[in-house]
């Protein structure tokens, strides 16, 4: 008689692949990312968040098959480095083995403190899409919301209503307030 083997799950041994932790998040959770960080998570009514990008680059994606968001809130430093390099093999393997998979992307706004000017900003941008658009994914699943100096941006994964939002709001720059 043969015994029942446990029904194996996709995305964890995609994980298990990749090395990288599948976070099971409490029932009603908003978790934020830590600057040059990404995670994978699941959870029931559950929103995984980038916090406000300014001149980080920012990638939310939602995957329907399994549910999961994966979520990356990259600095300069993990852009240059094998950070994003790690996020995209992961993304890739998802899109390859699921079909209506989304993906907000935001941030990048030039920074003179850290020598990125405007051209520099499009520049690291066109880099940004082209990997996106490698990862065929629908347009109409793909949203794009730059941070400028004068805007930030936030992506929102909304696992429970299976979206993706970007926030803008105005830079830190920008604020007038009286003490």
């Amino acid at each position: 008689m043969f015994q029942n083997s446990p029904r194996s799950d996709p995305l964890e041994e995609m994980c298990v692949r990749h090395r990288v932790p599948l976070e099971t998040l409490d029932f009603g959770a908003f978790t934020e990312l830590e600057q040059g960080t990404w995670r994978v998570c699941r959870g029931d009514n559950v929103i995984v968040s980038t916090g406000g990008l300014g001149p980080c680059l920012g990638i939310g994606v939602y995957d329907p098959a399994s549910k999961a968001a994966v979520c990356g809130h990259f600095t300069d430093t993990a852009i240059e480095g094998k950070v994003l390099d790690s996020f995209f093999d992961f993304v890739e393997s998802l899109a390859a083995q699921s079909t209506g998979v989304k993906i907000g992307v935001g941030g990048l706004a030039p920074c003179p403190e850290a020598d990125r000017t405007d051209r520099a900003a499009e520049e690291l941008r066109a880099a940004v899409l082209e990997r996106v658009r490698a990862l065929n994914i629908s347009e109409d699943d793909l949203t794009i919301e730059w941070s400028t100096n004068d805007i930030c941006t936030a992506i929102d994964v909304v696992l429970s209503e299976e979206r993706i939002d970007i926030a803008e709001f105005p830079s830190h720059t920008d604020l007038d307030v009286d003490f």
